[in-house]
């Protein structure tokens, strides 16, 4: 009913960009995009999911006229700057963490020789990403859970094309933690100028005792601290999120009409947004898995 613009993201949950110039006038290059599209006509309305709150864009977004707030995640992430160096980060969790990864390095250290490894063959990085996907869905399915991303063949193509994927400003890595050479856990990133941001860690549950997904965060942490970057973990606020990043921030969909037409669809997508923050977790999970055709799980 409705013709939608959206950014252009892949599956998996992704920041709303706005790229531009630092010494930009991001209002007028905000206004000169919405004239554009309301000067095409073929356009109701923005679909603008997951931005932040301290972004360029989230701040043009609060002062649009129209615009509307779906719903929001936080946000953790951790500020380099304000430590001096990884020990006085380290020392500043909370001292059960520490006695636990301290723990957690010995149970490991007594299976075997432990290596912490930024995966740079071309050839081994495409092989890990795929252990990745395969232990991710495993894992996925052990616990009845599902992630249109994880479990989607195209996007893990579209990750497996991005690996080798060079620019200036950044790229993708694969960090892993191996044990007697062979991977135990490994964590798919993005690496920009300013920070690493967390997209997929996974790890092989037959180690779980050691938790290598948390000695391999400390390792990937510590290697960010070295090059001067932030970690940004991104979107949910899971509870190892609260204890190794040190600010939160939210990430916002919001919905901006451009023409009349539009306006209805804003109002329906915050009537459908209010409804499905009343309905109860399971039924959501039983309705979406209809829509999509899921069988298995409807």
């Amino acid at each position: 009913m409705w013709r939608l613009a959206s950014a252009l993201t892949s599956q998996a949950t992704e920041y709303c960009p706005f790229l531009v110039h630092p010494a930009a006038d991001l209002h007028g290059v905000w206004t000169a995009i919405c004239r554009e599209f309301e000067g095409r006509g073929d356009v109701d309305a923005l679909s603008l999911p997951y931005v932040r709150e301290d972004s360029p864009l989230g701040r043009c977004l609060s002062k649009a006229a129209g615009s509307r707030r779906l719903y929001s995640l936080p946000v953790r992430f951790l500020r380099r700057a304000e430590f001096a160096d990884w020990e006085s980060y380290f020392t500043h969790l909370p001292h059960n963490v520490q006695v636990h990864q301290r723990r957690d390095w010995r149970r490991l250290d007594l299976l075997g020789e432990a290596a912490f490894e930024d995966v740079s063959d071309p050839a081994e990085r495409q092989a890990v990403w795929t252990w990745m996907v395969a232990k991710k869905r495993e894992w996925l399915v052990r616990r009845g859970l599902r992630s249109p991303s994880i479990s989607s063949d195209s996007f893990a193509r579209f990750v497996a094309r991005s690996l080798d994927v060079f620019a200036q400003g950044g790229r993708r890595r694969i960090f892993a933690l191996k044990l007697d050479g062979a991977v135990i856990a490994a964590e798919l990133v993005n690496v920009d100028r300013a920070r690493v941001e967390l997209f997929v860690l996974t790890f092989d549950e037959a180690f779980a005792r050691c938790a290598p997904g948390n000695l391999l965060r400390e390792k990937v942490v510590a290697w960010a601290f070295e090059r001067g970057l932030d970690y940004d973990w991104r979107l949910g606020d899971e509870s190892y999120k609260q204890i190794w990043a040190n600010h939160v921030a939210q990430a916002t969909s919001y919905v901006l009409p451009l023409t009349p037409r539009g306006k209805y669809f804003v109002r329906y997508a915050v009537a459908r947004q209010r409804v499905a923050e009343r309905t109860p977790e399971p039924l959501r999970v039983r309705v979406a898995s209809i829509l999509r055709g899921d069988r298995a799980l409807a």
